[in-house]
């Protein structure tokens, strides 16, 4: 999962269904292959599944006659007799444990219970084994159309006594109820929506604790299913961190919430206080959903230039503790947002020939681009006309530049080429190095980080054309074919 997931959507309207029963032991579950191990062993897949269809989000009770000490462990793919004599020696060789999946585990009178913490892959095939006995069963997942509610809140690893789960529109299940979650049988209360707001009712649900948690309560295995949905399995509990401090607006920044913003043209950056909480925006025009760690910044965007908004905050700490804030924001006049957007410094073909920054006209305004100047800090490289209106790309590249040379990714025929006699002062530096696009008066509108360029044909990219240039996460390698030139960008 990523580390700031965001839903920037309409709201819609649902509710939410409790958990379903479980079946009960000890429908058996054998498969071809498992051995005289298995056969001393029940298998039972929750929710009800078989060796040859088992869901991606799942559950095993293993029970085995004799042995109240039963430890499972769960495997990718099939296990051979080497290393089945190895489990059963409690001696796992490393390329064993690489293949030993993070579950959790708890015991029950009669059999243990298996908990994968992170969906299993559909097409993949699995071993249960456990030290003493060595191979418990086999199975294969497949897909079987549940949609999973990905969980935004908390951040991954992270303790927290309210939990939201989001998938794609019509997602989430339609009624409330109690769960219980396991092993220390901790009551807790699903609702529709985020929050206690009811945003995105139509694909969000929140689990609420009953009472605080500590550190004596352990790991907790959300549910299964609520409804016809699966939640992502990472567990939760723990103790939650101590609520950070409101953060301290500077010049130019008004409070929001717990954090301060800076108002623009259509949109506002967001300062985060100095612990991760989860974010809720909402005026007419914008409904936003964000899990935010601390002490950075975010954009929320949207509006019209010179609108007067009326925008709605709620923010929830890792406790669970709602804060409510409501402001009137009057966004600024339009101004140009041409961004750096990706940059292949190391091509697969020609050097420097090849060699292209991406532009994208991030705002509302048309942008006539001559005159600004492109700067790796050694040189600057001035940009000839070219009118760039909202929302549309440009490349910077040299004469020499062959749109489709058989070796990178081709730029295609629509998209408008700003040619210059060089790009760089000696063309762009594949150990990185930062650059600036400037206006011709001289501000700086956009700035792209130094990263390295050491695979060859594949650009380094920003996640979003309205990502900070600041934000460390922003960027990265760039994934599919490896460059993306003239469409939105995609990371590894």
């Amino acid at each position: 999962m990523a580390a700031a997931r965001a839903l920037e959507l309409a709201l819609g309207a649902i509710a939410l269904g409790c958990q379903a029963p479980l079946p009960d032991l000890p429908d058996r579950v054998e498969s071809a292959d498992a051995g005289a191990d298995a056969e001393a062993a029940a298998l039972v897949i929750e929710p009800a599944g078989d060796a040859s269809a088992a869901p991606p989000v799942l559950r095993l009770r293993v029970s085995a006659p004799g042995d109240a000490g039963l430890v499972p462990l769960l495997f990718e793919g099939e296990l051979g007799s080497y290393h089945l004599g190895k489990i059963k020696k409690g001696d796992l060789p490393a390329t064993l444990r690489a293949r030993s999946l993070p579950v959790l585990a708890w015991s029950a009178p009669g059999y243990a219970v298996v908990a994968p913490t992170a969906a299993l892959t559909p097409g993949a095939s699995y071993s249960v084994a456990s030290e003493g006995l060595g191979l418990l069963g086999t199975f294969e997942v497949v897909a079987d159309g549940v949609p999973v509610l990905a969980r935004l809140w908390p951040p991954p690893g992270a303790a927290g006594a309210v939990a939201v789960y989001c998938g794609e529109p019509g997602d989430a299940p339609r009624e409330g109820g109690s769960v219980t979650l396991e092993p220390a049988g901790v009551l807790a209360r699903f609702t529709p929506g985020a929050l206690d707001a009811g945003l995105l009712e139509d694909r969000c649900v929140t689990l609420d604790v009953a009472r605080a948690l500590d550190e004596s309560d352990g790991a907790l295995a959300p549910p299964l299913r609520v409804g016809a949905a699966a939640l992502e399995p990472e567990p939760l509990g723990g103790a939650p961190a101590p609520q950070g401090t409101r953060a301290a607006c500077e010049a130019g920044e008004r409070p929001l919430g717990p954090g301060c913003a800076s108002v623009d043209d259509d949109r506002i950056v967001v300062r985060a206080p100095s612990d991760a909480r989860l974010w809720c925006l909402v005026s007419s025009r914008v409904t936003l959903l964000r899990a935010v760690p601390g002490g950075t910044r975010f954009v929320v965007r949207g509006w019209a230039p010179l609108e007067l908004a009326r925008v709605a905050v709620t923010v929830a700490d890792g406790a669970g503790n709602l804060e409510r804030a409501a402001d009137e924001l009057t966004f600024l006049p339009a101004r140009p947002h041409v961004v750096i957007s990706e940059v292949l410094a190391n091509p697969s073909g020609r050097e420097p020939a090849q060699e292209w920054v991406e532009l994208v006209n991030d705002g509302s305004l048309a942008v006539e681009l001559e005159g600004w100047a492109l700067s790796d800090g050694a040189g600057e490289t001035i940009l000839p006309a070219l009118r760039l209106e909202p929302g549309a790309y440009a490349l910077v590249v040299r004469e020499d530049f062959v749109r489709d040379d058989g070796a990178d990714v081709p730029v295609p025929g629509d998209v408008p080429l700003l040619v210059v006699r060089e790009l760089g002062k000696s063309g762009l530096s594949n150990s990185g190095e930062a650059l600036e696009l400037r206006e011709p008066s001289g501000v700086v509108r956009s700035r792209f980080p130094a990263r390295s360029a050491s695979k060859a044909g594949v650009s380094i990219a920003r996640r979003e054309p309205g990502s900070l240039d600041d934000d460390a996460l922003a960027f990265g390698r760039s994934g599919e074919a490896g460059a993306t030139p003239g469409a939105p960008n995609t990371l590894e």
